[in-house]
């Protein structure tokens, strides 16, 4: 049965060696990727430096391609000096630069 909040029944991770998570998943009863509600997203993507920090993450649709998600961005990086945050860049689903 889909959640009636999240709009997904199964929910997975993927974890890098240092307990990262490193993909979240969203599925409908049948298995399928699916896109849930609360990110408006099939999955979640995240990537990190050698240090830890989250320098990325994206939205994907059930194709694995970009998406806007629900935080009107498709993706996202972040640029650190060490562990201090120096800019943050939003994207498209096409990799353009979202302007405020």
């Amino acid at each position: 049965m889909l959640h009636p909040e999240t709009g997904y029944a199964i929910n997975r991770r993927e974890y890098d060696a240092r307990g990262n998570v490193i993909t979240e998943s969203y599925f409908g009863v049948d298995g399928q990727p699916i896109i849930a509600t609360e990110a408006n997203c099939a999955s979640v993507r995240w990537e990190y430096d050698d240090i830890g920090n989250k320098v990325y993450w994206g939205y994907f649709d059930t194709k694995n391609e970009p998406i806007t998600s629900s935080y009107s961005y498709a993706s996202t990086t972040l640029e650190y000096d060490y562990d201090i945050l120096k800019e943050q860049l939003y994207f498209d689903e096409a990799g353009n630069i979202l302007t405020n």
